[in-house]
């Protein structure tokens, strides 16, 4: 289901597309209706219901509102999944163990495959919040967790836990932190 909302003087018109192909306008009397979009109106509010939904509805909804003096867009996207199985996070690409340095950045990836995940990082089964030293970050595609400098307190497990509404993936690593040869001699 979605919704807009919008006013205007003189009130715009307003019409639903998918891909790019438009929807049938919502009619004054309250709505229309085809097998698979059903729009109408209640208050302010404009909807458009779409299903049941197959693969052939991913992609991209838009409402396009317009007068005489202008036009708006809002888009938003549509991702169809068969089954819960299919839309569960996972890892392609886990992490590894590592052995730094100490005082050396550190750098762990691992490549994630889901949709609308969050990405939580945990050091000994704690919470890594960013900070000044620490970051996290996720570009829909790879989790990154990076430390500006190692430190003894550094050494440990290292998990990367991927959610969404369909489930959870997880992978670990553990930290070794060596001394600075320089200092050995």
């Amino acid at each position: 289901k979605f919704k807009c909302c919008f006013g205007g003087d003189p009130l715009p018109t307003i019409v639903w597309s998918h891909n790019d192909s438009r929807i049938p306008e919502i009619l004054a009397a309250g709505g229309s209706t085809s097998a698979q979009y059903q729009t109408h109106k209640l208050h302010e509010l404009y909807y458009l219901d779409v299903g049941p939904v197959s693969a052939r509805d991913n992609g991209q909804i838009k409402c396009t509102i317009m007068n005489r003096y202008g036009r708006e867009e809002a888009i938003a996207q549509i991702i169809v999944v068969a089954s819960a199985s299919e839309a569960t996070p996972c890892i392609t690409q886990p992490l590894s163990d590592i052995t730094i340095v100490e005082g050396r950045p550190l750098k762990l990836s691992c490549c994630i495959f889901g949709l609308q995940v969050s990405v939580n990082w945990f050091h000994n089964g704690k919470l890594i919040s960013s900070t000044t030293q620490s970051k996290t970050d996720y570009n829909g595609e790879n989790a990154i967790f990076t430390l500006s400098r190692c430190m003894r307190t550094d050494v440990g497990n290292v998990d990367c836990l991927v959610k969404n509404r369909f489930g959870e993936a997880r992978t670990s690593c553990r930290i070794e932190v060596a001394n600075d040869p320089e200092f050995d001699r």
